[in-house]
């Protein structure tokens, strides 16, 4: 298998939430920074009988037409999955997915980056600062998904809504965790992808790479020692 393995390990390319491919969003983009002048530019008059937050959320249907508009001519919507199977063309990669349980991948994220726990430090305890984000991201996304589906919002969640725009990092975690809404869009473009457990892998590393290797098609190793590097290695 010399030269024939290329390994990268990604750990946001999966859950291709808006804000993470904003650069593919061009055209949305430059829409609403010119609305945004537009709506700045207005006189005084024009501020006070309609807010600029106002005017903004007016504008972003057009902006999200234009981004449309886009896809329609390209005849696809450039997203982490179309531009892989743009770059691979004929060839067929083979995918190894490791997902890890939801809730336990929220919980890690509210410690893991601080600006979750700031932004609720008033609450006076973590715990409480947790719940009362978790409950946000959950009623935001369920507004969201009552008027525009669970897809459109786990894809394009920020750009559909101002109230979507402002909520706490865009449900960010949350959405990530939703893994069904984001499996199709690989399967459709990769025959082999592989999705496994991580809770499996970390609790039996040596079945799950039973699975992986003859996934990827390389042997399985002949002896203990041979093992040994893989399981050192999980």
């Amino acid at each position: 298998s010399a030269g024939r393995l290329i390994g990268e390990a990604s750990p946001v390319t999966f859950h291709f939430v808006w804000v993470h491919q904003e650069k593919f969003n061009t055209a949305y983009v430059e829409a609403m920074g010119g609305f945004w002048r537009e709506c700045n530019g207005r006189s005084a008059a024009a501020k006070l009988a309609l807010p600029h937050r106002e005017c903004m959320r007016r504008r972003m249907p057009e902006a999200r037409a234009a981004e449309a508009a886009v896809a329609r001519r390209a005849g696809l919507r450039l997203q982490p999955p179309t531009l892989m199977r743009a770059v691979y063309g004929s060839f067929e990669p083979r995918l190894v997915l490791l997902l890890r349980r939801p809730a336990e991948r929220m919980h890690a994220a509210f410690y893991n980056y601080v600006h979750y726990r700031r932004r609720y430090a008033e609450l006076g305890s973590d715990s409480a600062g947790e719940l009362a984000w978790a409950n946000e991201s959950v009623s935001a996304f369920e507004r969201c998904t009552a008027r525009f589906g669970a897809e459109d919002c786990a894809l394009r969640f920020e750009s559909l809504t101002r109230e979507n725009e402002e909520t706490f990092y865009h449900a960010d975690q949350l959405i990530k965790g939703l893994y069904a809404l984001f499996l199709p869009h690989w399967r459709r473009e990769f025959a082999h992808l592989l999705p496994l457990r991580s809770e499996e892998y970390f609790a039996s590393p040596r079945a799950v790479l039973g699975r992986v290797l003859p996934f990827l098609g390389l042997p399985l190793p002949a002896s203990e020692r041979e093992w040994g590097p893989l399981l050192d290695g999980a």
